[in-house]
């Protein structure tokens, strides 16, 4: 009885040991983090959450990308650092592709991410229907229809005029003027009909231009010899008193 119960007891540990020599290596990690420390804190997890928030924001994604190059790190070794995290403290893993970087051109606004810059497609033509509407009703509510039906804001259509400007300057709705450059001249009207609009502003018209008449600057006396007396105690105080820019003498 002895015999048989010490066969069987050998007999269950050549089973185990050939089981165990049969039973595949556990999975070695694809990227080695060599003797880094495994730390839900620190600049190496701080890359982990970096890489998550470069996921949405295209600022955080640069941020992100610079790290790596400055640690000479790659993206795998971030991705296989956070799952060693995840499984000693429980940490979330670290999901979606490798984040995208802002556009190479720092004259474009990180609200549009990587959006393409052109001077056509719907993007433009939002741009062009948000000028539109300074001037008009119906345009400015084609426009917040369009805008609202792309999902995209007023900010959003602000920052696309604007890389269109500067990437195309010869563009003449989204450009702006520029400031220190002053106009050659203005537009004024002399219009004296009745039921008049109570500006031209739209229009580029500054404002009214002040017009001297013959009545108005000889008075009754001659045309042929000025009234120096008229000018001065009339016309210059009356002149003086509008403050008007220029004077036209018709």
């Amino acid at each position: 009885m002895v015999r048989v119960r010490g066969a069987a007891v050998l007999a269950a540990a050549v089973l185990a040991c050939a089981l165990l020599s049969a039973a595949p290596a556990p999975a070695q990690t694809a990227v080695d983090l060599g003797s880094a420390p495994i730390a839900n804190t620190g600049w190496r997890y701080n890359l982990v959450v970096m890489r998550a928030a470069g996921q949405t924001n295209a600022f955080k994604a640069e941020q992100y990308l610079s790290y790596l190059d400055k640690y000479k790190l790659t993206d795998e070794w971030v991705v296989a650092y956070a799952a060693a995290v995840s499984a000693q403290f429980g940490t979330p893993l670290a999901t979606g592709p490798t984040p995208s970087p802002l556009p190479s051109d720092p004259t474009i606004d990180p609200i549009l991410g990587t959006t393409p810059i052109e001077k056509s497609g719907w993007r433009y033509r939002l741009t062009v229907l948000k000028e539109e509407g300074k001037y008009s009703t119906a345009k400015q509510t084609e426009y917040e229809k369009y805008r609202d039906q792309n999902k995209v804001t007023d900010a959003y259509v602000d920052a696309y005029a604007k890389a269109v400007a500067a990437k195309f300057p010869e563009d003449a709705v989204t450009a702006p003027p520029p400031a220190a450059k002053k106009p050659y001249f203005k537009f004024y009207r002399g219009f004296r009909y009745t039921g008049m609009p109570s500006s031209f502003a739209n229009c580029g018209i500054s404002e009214f231009m002040r017009i001297l008449y013959v009545e108005e600057l000889f008075g009754s006396g001659s045309r042929d010899v000025p009234n120096t007396a008229h000018l001065q105690n009339k016309v210059i105080p009356t002149l003086l008193k509008e403050d008007k820019q220029y004077v036209v003498i018709d």
